[in-house]
């Protein structure tokens, strides 16, 4: 990551894009996208320091929207 910061930009613009999909499914794969990325993103401190605090907005506004979300989904990992 720390020879190609702009492709960095690139992928966390890809999954704030996922993250506020209106679809489940979308939202689902930024959270499993972040997931993949989380421990080579830790690594890196200028970049913690740059996207952590936006990486957490993003996911949070995230969560806002899944308030939304048919119970019936079955992302929400509850079942009736």
């Amino acid at each position: 990551m720390r020879k190609r910061p702009d492709s960095v930009k690139s992928l966390l613009r890809k999954m704030y894009s996922l993250a506020s999909h209106p679809g489940s499914s979308e939202r689902l794969g930024a959270c499993l996208m972040f997931d993949q990325i989380y421990r080579l993103l830790r690594e890196e401190e200028a970049l913690v320091d740059m996207f952590m605090m936006e990486i957490l907005v993003c996911f949070i506004e995230s969560l806002s929207i899944a308030h939304t979300d048919d119970r019936n989904s079955g992302i929400n990992g509850q079942s009736d």
